[in-house]
């Protein structure tokens, strides 16, 4: 008697999570000069260092692009993100335009648009 009656309750609560959708996880880079200036058609390298995960796979990450009109690249990073991970990766970001530079680093979170401002010198 006890099985039946809470047979619909976990039913629900399979039907429920086996229909989570996740939401895309970005990362939008904004590139400017030293005064300010959104910079177009700079080339914006995201990639993440070669180390082993726990589950032994090295992590994939190696993106090139140039920003648009208003200075901005965008990369879809759902490939690297599995639901249910903790975190998805610290990424490398390298920003060049006639040899002028940027570099710096970022912790994606999952499931956002993560967004970095990094000016070049």
């Amino acid at each position: 008697m006890f099985f039946k009656s809470v047979m619909p309750f976990f039913f629900v609560l399979l039907t429920m999570t086996s229909c989570y959708k996740t939401k895309p996880t970005e990362l939008e880079v904004s590139v400017q000069d030293i005064f300010g200036n959104l910079v177009n058609n700079a080339s914006v390298k995201v990639y993440g260092e070669p180390t082993n995960s726990d589950n032994g796979n090295p992590l994939q990450a190696n993106y090139v692009q140039e920003t648009n009109t208003n200075g901005i690249a965008l990369f879809a990073l759902n490939e690297i993100y599995q639901p249910g991970q903790n975190g998805v990766a610290i990424l490398k970001v390298e920003v060049n335009k006639n040899e002028k530079i940027g570099i710096t680093t970022i912790d994606i979170v999952q499931e956002r648009r993560n967004r970095l401002e990094i000016v070049i010198e």
